[in-house]
């Protein structure tokens, strides 16, 4: 019967239990940082719930409706700290997060955009000029990720709008 060599079979065992630990080691480190990430993306996540709330549709509705003027000076006139700079705070904040989080990616552009980037794009060119106005005098980075969402909302607000054909009407007969 053959001997076992147990300084052999000793230093064998080290080096499984080293590279099992250091597996292991990297496996909780990549489980933290994903734990990490679904804290942020749960806590701070924009939500479909956020999108029905009736408050956050009125302000919204109202930006894109009834917003009388665009400049600094007839908006200051609706009174600071009223309906106005309210929506404008609450509906550009949304759409600020969702840039945030689409920027680091811990929510998939597709998932979202086809859902609002429509009116992402329509809040923004009524609410523009106030936005750079409120940079100038305020916060200089207002908004940014939100201004940064803009070319991936249009595209989900008109894909391929260059590449539609022209319908032509059949020519119908005068009777």
């Amino acid at each position: 019967m053959p001997s076992i060599d147990w300084q052999v079979a000793a230093a064998i065992a080290t080096v499984i239990s080293t590279v099992a630990f250091a597996a292991s080691a990297i496996v909780v480190v990549l489980q933290l940082r994903q734990a990490a990430r679904e804290t942020l993306f749960f806590g701070h996540r924009p939500s479909v719930r956020n999108l029905a709330e009736s408050e956050f549709q009125h302000d919204q509705l109202f930006l894109l409706h009834k917003l009388p003027r665009s400049t600094w000076e007839d908006f200051c006139a609706l009174g600071r700290g009223e309906h106005a700079e309210r929506a404008i705070h609450r509906v550009g904040g949304y759409y600020d997060r969702v840039g945030n989080l689409v920027r680091h990616n811990l929510i998939r552009k597709d998932d979202i955009l086809p859902t609002i980037g429509g009116y992402a794009v329509a809040v923004w060119y009524r609410i523009e000029p106030l936005v750079k106005e409120l940079r100038l005098r305020e916060n200089a980075v207002l908004f940014q990720n939100y201004e940064s969402l803009l070319p991936e909302c249009q595209e989900c607000y008109v894909p391929g709008i260059g590449h539609l054909p022209t319908v032509t009407r059949p020519h119908r007969p005068a009777k």
